[in-house]
C-alpha cells in the first residue's frame, strides 16, 4: 500500500477553527483562514479541551504518520465565554451535561474545602473564564501555575489543590456559628474554595504513610498552600476557614501567617481554632485534621479565667508539638506548658518561663490533656511573691483583671523597660460603649515604702472612658513607672493628685482613687488605684481642702462617668 505524499507544513502560527471532533478518539480537523484543514489531537491543546467552533491559535505543526501534517501545538483564541458555551453544547450534545446548582460550589467547599478566599465580586466557575480571571489577578506572574477545563487548578510548589470557584455569595444558612464573621466578609460576592482532599482523612494517612513528607517543611503541601492562599487573600477580602469553624479578614489572617519564607515560621494559628465546649467546658482545638494531625481537648470546668486560660496554653502547647514534630503525640507524653509565655507559630522558648505539666490521654474525639502539676500560678505567688517570674504575674493579673472588668481585650502597649523598675504593660479592653485600660507588672514588685495595710503595697493602676488613645494608656504606662521612682517616704497613696499635665484632654493633674483590689489566690493581694483627670480648678481646690471631697463628687468608675474627663479635644 502506497502512503499519500506529504505536504507542505502550512505557515505557523496562524489562526484556526475546530471544524470536526470524534470526542471518543480524542482527534478532530482544523478549518485554516486559507481553508485548507488541519488533522490534530487533543495533546496538542494547552489548557484548554476541544469543542467544534472553538477558535485556537496553530503554534507548532508535525509531521503525520498517515501522511501530510497535524498540529502539535494549539492555543485557545476564543474568549473565555464563547469557549465555555461551546464547551458546554458538546457535552450536551454527549448527554454528560447537567446544570450545576448555584450554590454547589459553596456547599462544597464548605464540606471540602480546607481554605475558603472571598471576594467583593463574582469569581467565574466556568473553566476557561476562571483561567482568565486568574490571569487578570496576576497570579501567574507571581509563580501559580494556571489549569483550566474540564477542573480548574492552581498549583504552587507542593501544594496542588482542587479549585472550588464561586460566582456568588455564600448563602446566610452556611456562615451561621462562624467565630470571626465581619458584616464585609458575610457579603463577600464571590469565593475561591481550596481543598487537598478529604480533611478528616490526613491524620489517619499520616499515621499509615511510611516516610510521610513533614507538610509545614521547606515544599511541603501545607507551606505552599498557605502561600497560595495569601496569595489571593492578599487580593480578596478575607478567610474562611471551614475545618476551623472561624474567618479572618484579610489583614488579620496575613499577619498570623507571618513570613512563610522563614523556616522556623509554622503558622498553625491560620489554620486551627480554639473554643469552649458549653456542655463540658472543655477547651479544644478545632481544624487540626487540616494540618494531617488529631484534635487536642483539655478539662476546663473550673471557674474563672485563670482556670480556662491554661487549658486553653495546654491545648496550645499540645498542637504547637506536633506541628513543631510533624508527628501525633503518644500517650502518657509529659508536656512543659508554659505560664504567660506565648505560644506561636515561632519555637517555644521555655528558658525564663515557670511551667506546669500535662499528660497526653487518649479519648474518644482525639486527644486529651491532664494537669500533673501540684502547683499552679496562683501557689507560686503565695510562695514566692515578687521573686516569681514576670510572666507568671501577668498571668495571674490579667486573668483577675478580667474577672473583674468583664472587658474584652482590645490592644496594648509595651512601655520601655527601667532600670531598677518593673516591667510595665499597658492593656485596653473593651467594655460596652468605652474601654476600660490597666496596667500589667508594676504590682509584681511591692511600690517602695508601701504597706499591705495601707493598700499601697502591691498596686496596679485602672482608667474607664470612651476613646481608645495611644496617648491616653501612655498616661497610665507614666503614672504607674512612677510609682517605683520615688523614695521610700513617699509611696503613692489613695486620694495622692499626680501633676502631670496633659493638655490633649484638659487635664491638669490626676487624682488618684481607691477602686478596690484584685486577690491572686493566697499571698498579697493587688490594690487597684483608679487615675482620673482633674482641671486646674479642681486641683487648686485639693491643695486647699484635700481630695476627699472631689472624690466623693467623682464617683465610681465607669465608662459613662468618666468620658468627659477623658474626652480628647478636637482644637
Amino acid at each position: 500500500m502506497s502512503r499519500a505524499p506529504s505536504s507542505p507544513a502550512p505557515h505557523v502560527p496562524q489562526d484556526a477553527t475546530i471544524a470536526t471532533l470524534v470526542p471518543a478518539d480524542a482527534v478532530g480537523t482544523l478549518t485554516l483562514a486559507d481553508g485548507s484543514t488541519l488533522r490534530f489531537g487533543a495533546s496538542a491543546c494547552r489548557g484548554f479541551t476541544p469543542a467544534v467552533g472553538v477558535r485556537v491559535r496553530v503554534v507548532s505543526t508535525r509531521p503525520h504518520p498517515l501522511g501530510g501534517h497535524a498540529a502539535a501545538t494549539l492555543e485557545l483564541v476564543s474568549s473565555a465565554r464563547d469557549y465555555d458555551d461551546l464547551v458546554a453544547a458538546r457535552d450536551r450534545a454527549a448527554g454528560v451535561a447537567r446544570e450545576a446548582h448555584p450554590d454547589e460550589a459553596a456547599y462544597t467547599s464548605m464540606q471540602l474545602g480546607w481554605m475558603i478566599v472571598l471576594f467583593d465580586h463574582a469569581v467565574p466557575a466556568r473553566g476557561a473564564a476562571f483561567v482568565q480571571w486568574a490571569e487578570e489577578l496576576g497570579l501567574r506572574r507571581a509563580g501559580v501555575g494556571i489549569e483550566g477545563p474540564p477542573m480548574a487548578r492552581l498549583t504552587l510548589g507542593g501544594a496542588a489543590p482542587l479549585v472550588y470557584p464561586g460566582a456568588t455569595a455564600i448563602p446566610p444558612k452556611l456562615l451561621e456559628g462562624l467565630a470571626g464573621l465581619t458584616p464585609v466578609l458575610a457579603e463577600a460576592r464571590g469565593f475561591v474554595g481550596l481543598s487537598l482532599g478529604l480533611p478528616g482523612n490526613a491524620p489517619l494517612l499520616r499515621m499509615v504513610a511510611a516516610g510521610a513528607q513533614d507538610p509545614w517543611g521547606v515544599g511541603g503541601r501545607l507551606r505552599d498552600l498557605s502561600r497560595l492562599a495569601a496569595l489571593l487573600a492578599s487580593r480578596g477580602l478575607g478567610v474562611i476557614v471551614p475545618q476551623g469553624h472561624f474567618a479572618m479578614t484579610r489583614d488579620a489572617f496575613l499577619r498570623r501567617l507571618g513570613d512563610l519564607d522563614d523556616a522556623t515560621n509554622r503558622p498553625f494559628q491560620a489554620w486551627v481554632s480554639l473554643s469552649r465546649e458549653p456542655e463540658t467546658r472543655r477547651y479544644r482545638s478545632v481544624g487540626m485534621n487540616a494540618l494531617e494531625l488529631f484534635d487536642v481537648s483539655c478539662d476546663a470546668t473550673s471557674e474563672g479565667t485563670l482556670a480556662r486560660e491554661r487549658a486553653r496554653d495546654a491545648v496550645l502547647t499540645a498542637c504547637h508539638r506536633m506541628v513543631r514534630d510533624a508527628a501525633s503525640l503518644a500517650r502518657d507524653t509529659i508536656l512543659d506548658v508554659p505560664i504567660g509565655g506565648v505560644i506561636g507559630s515561632a519555637p517555644l522558648a521555655l528558658e525564663g518561663l515557670d511551667t506546669e505539666a500535662y499528660r497526653v490521654e487518649e479519648t474518644a474525639e482525639g486527644l486529651g490533656l491532664a494537669r500533673v502539676s501540684s502547683e499552679g500560678p496562683a501557689a507560686l505567688w503565695a510562695a514566692h511573691g515578687a521573686s516569681i517570674t514576670p510572666s507568671t504575674y501577668d498571668a495571674l493579673l490579667r486573668a483577675a483583671a478580667e474577672d473583674w472588668h468583664r472587658g474584652t481585650f482590645h490592644a496594648d502597649l509595651t512601655l520601655p523597660s527601667r532600670e531598677g523598675a518593673p516591667r510595665v504593660n499597658v492593656e485596653v479592653h473593651r467594655i460596652g460603649p468605652g474601654f476600660v485600660l490597666h496596667t500589667v507588672g508594676a504590682g509584681r514588685v511591692v511600690q517602695p515604702g508601701g504597706s499591705r495595710e495601707a493598700g499601697t503595697a502591691h498596686v496596679e493602676l485602672v482608667a474607664a472612658m470612651a476613646v481608645d488613645h495611644p496617648l491616653l494608656a501612655r498616661v497610665l504606662g507614666v503614672v504607674a513607672q512612677a510609682l517605683h521612682d520615688h523614695g521610700p517616704d513617699r509611696p503613692y497613696q489613695f486620694g495622692d493628685t499626680v501633676n502631670l499635665p496633659v493638655a490633649e484632654i484638659g487635664a491638669a493633674a490626676f487624682v488618684l482613687i481607691d477602686a478596690g483590689s484584685l486577690s491572686l489566690g493566697a499571698g498579697e493581694p493587688i490594690s487597684i488605684m483608679e487615675i482620673v483627670p482633674i482641671t486646674q480648678a479642681e486641683l487648686d481646690r485639693c491643695r486647699r481642702e484635700g481630695s476627699a471631697p472631689l472624690r466623693a463628687e467623682i464617683g465610681g468608675i465607669s465608662v459613662a462617668s468618666r468620658a468627659p474627663r477623658w474626652a480628647m479635644r478636637t482644637s
